[in-house]
Order: structure tokens, then sequence, then C-alpha cells
């Protein structure tokens, strides 16, 4: 979802996935840049992508070491934004040094936050928005579904994928 909003807006992402199918996937979206940081060599690739696109914003969903390591591929001026807490980690491993001497910024989001700072108009136009895009740019591909009596099995399959 994410990467089509990127492509909506003409913005070129920098995708990590953690398991070598997921590129293709990303890449089938028409996502250029993805890298897989399962690979022994991630760091040094994202490093690359990095320095060619000079990213100013990430959308950060994992937390935990994951949450300073982005911020090293960061510039000057540059906005984390953590919204996830995938890894089940505090956010971590912050070059502080690095993160002050860059101007470096960390935000939060959340949804209902968001929308609670929004007017009534605005609520309105948000939601015109999005009912806009839901078949488009906001669809989303079910891998799998589970009854209410299922629950178990279904946390096994989100938490192995």
């Amino acid at each position: 979802m994410i990467i089509k909003l990127c492509q909506q807006a003409y913005i070129t992402p920098i995708c990590t996935v953690r398991r070598p199918e997921l590129v293709k996937i990303c890449q089938d979206m028409g996502c250029k840049y993805v890298v897989d940081t399962s690979q022994p060599d991630y760091k040094k690739t994202l490093g690359k992508m990095a320095m060619k696109l000079r990213p100013s914003t990430c959308l950060e969903c994992v937390a935990g070491d994951t949450t300073g390591e982005m911020l090293e591929y960061m510039g000057f001026g540059s906005t984390l934004i953590l919204y996830g807490l995938l890894s089940e980690k505090p956010a971590s491993n912050i070059n502080v040094i690095g993160f002050i001497g860059k101007n470096q910024t960390i935000e939060s989001f959340l949804l209902t936050n968001w929308l609670n700072s929004k007017t009534l108009t605005q609520h309105f136009e948000i939601v015109m928005k999005a009912e806009s895009l839901y078949k488009t740019v906001l669809s989303t591909n079910v891998n799998a579904r589970y009854g209410f009596d299922q629950v178990s099995e279904a946390i096994d399959y989100y938490m192995k994928n």
C-alpha cells in the first residue's frame, strides 16, 4: 500500500524486506530499489542506494535496532517516522552524536491521533479521498483467511510471514 501511495505522489522509495521472496513482490509492484536485509551484504547495498537517492524521510515500522540503523543511512535534517513495533523492542541503536550532528528528528505516527487533530471538514475530505482510492492505491492482497475459531493458526501464520 505504501509503495502505491509513493508512486502516486512521485516519491521513489527504498524498500527493505526481510526475505528474498519479498524482493520480487516489491519489484513487481514497481519498486526499483529493494534491499533484502537477510543478505549478508545488505548494509553495503542499502548504503549505495542511500548515497544515490539521499532519502530525507524514513517510514519505520520495525523499531528495535532498526531505528538507529535507518538513521545512519539518512542525511542532514532528515526525519524518521516511527509507526510500528514489529520487532516488539523499543527503538534503539541510535548513534546520538550522529543523530544530533545531522540535525535529525524522530516523529511518531498513529492514525487515530492524526485523525483527532483534524476538523470535521477535514475528516470528510479524508474519507472521500480514501474512498476514491480503496480499490486501487489502497487495495491489498489477502494471503490467507481465518475464522474466529482459528485465532491460534492465524497468529502462527502472521508470525511466520
